[in-house]
């Protein structure tokens, strides 16, 4: 039996225990609100964003995800307000996420140059599975269960808070989701609690060249983002190169030198590279991840990535003195 064959099998065989997997994109830094709600309000006034992703192309109905956010920066009271909606199905059973969410972030300076930004979430989740569509015996449900006591919706609220410094150059952020650590069980009379997801993230933008008037033209951006919920962690470590209109980026996805798995190896997961335009109010990047762990390439196809973002000004009849904007530099596209 090859490795599709086993994913398929063990992903209807164990419904309940992938429910605890938060969709992940490549290009988190494309998704800022979903990174970390402190990010709301990160644009000059409009942003509207949203990201595609089909993971392990290879394998059938895998895990593909959507996402759709806007957020608006109200400058004159330092706050964000945004509203997102995050789609994700996996596996031949049925299984999907939904969730809806509003945002709020304020922003405040916490000395000279150097600035802060707060923010929580609030959503309501929606976990579904097709019942109908296992056809093995009901002794292989996880628990004993049988079908009959699968239920095919499960919805539940869900909070989330982040906290953002940054200056000019340089940025750092926690966030944490699932904070209420909601039951997500599809079977009945039965728990099963979502972690914590915590999130830790930061970079340095080096300017390479700039105007007169200090507009950056060039630059080199070095980022990560670390991940741990449970037992699963992982770290992203990469570059974006902006030179104008393009942004390419390269980046590594895993635990290198910090963590073994079963066999004794060290995590491995994704190299994944970039490709991004971006043109007057309109962004768009590709990133593809080339697998490296033990789910072959061959079998995988690796996993598809693409973001589009908007962002806008506000027409209004009178010119208003606005507050000076106060903007995370980290990498936008």
């Amino acid at each position: 039996m090859n490795k599709v064959y086993y994913y398929l099998f063990f992903s209807i065989l164990f419904p309940i225990s992938m429910m605890g997997q938060s969709p992940q994109f490549s290009q988190f830094y494309a998704n800022q609100v979903y990174l970390n709600p402190a990010f709301t309000g990160n644009t000059q006034v409009n942003r509207l964003a949203g990201n595609y992703r089909n993971q392990w192309a290879g394998l059938p109905k895998a895990f593909v995800s959507y996402s759709i956010a806007y957020d608006h920066n109200f400058a004159m009271i330092n706050s964000g307000l945004g509203l997102m909606a995050i789609r994700d199905q996996a596996g031949v059973g049925g299984l999907s996420y939904t969730n809806f969410s509003a945002l709020y972030s304020y922003k405040f300076a916490l000395r000279e140059n150097l600035m802060a930004s707060a923010g929580i979430s609030y959503g309501v989740s929606i976990r579904a599975a097709d019942a109908s569509s296992y056809v093995f015996g009901d002794e292989f449900i996880t628990g004993g269960a049988t079908t009959a006591d699968i239920n095919e919706r499960k919805v539940y609220g869900d909070f989330g808070a982040g906290f953002l410094v940054y200056n000019s150059k340089l940025w750092g952020g926690l966030s944490v989701a699932h904070l209420n650590r909601p039951n997500e069980s599809l079977v009945a009379n039965q728990k099963s609690r979502v972690p914590m997801l915590w999130t830790f993230h930061g970079g340095y933008t080096f300017v390479l060249s700039e105007t007169k008037s200090g507009v950056i033209e060039k630059s080199l951006i070095v980022a990560a983002n670390y991940k741990s919920s449970a037992k699963f962690d992982q770290i992203d470590l990469g570059v974006y190169y902006n030179p104008k209109r393009v942004i390419l980026g390269l980046w590594y996805r895993g635990l290198p030198l910090l963590k073994k798995n079963e066999g004794g190896g060290y995590v491995n997961d994704a190299i994944i590279v970039l490709f991004g335009l971006k043109w007057e109010h309109y962004r768009i990047g590709y990133s593809y991840d080339i697998t490296s762990s033990k789910l072959e390439v061959s079998n995988s196809y690796g996993s598809h990535e693409i973001s589009m973002t908007y962002e806008w000004p506000t027409k209004t009849g009178k010119k208003k003195k606005r507050k000076k904007n106060f903007i995370a530099p980290c990498p936008k596209f």
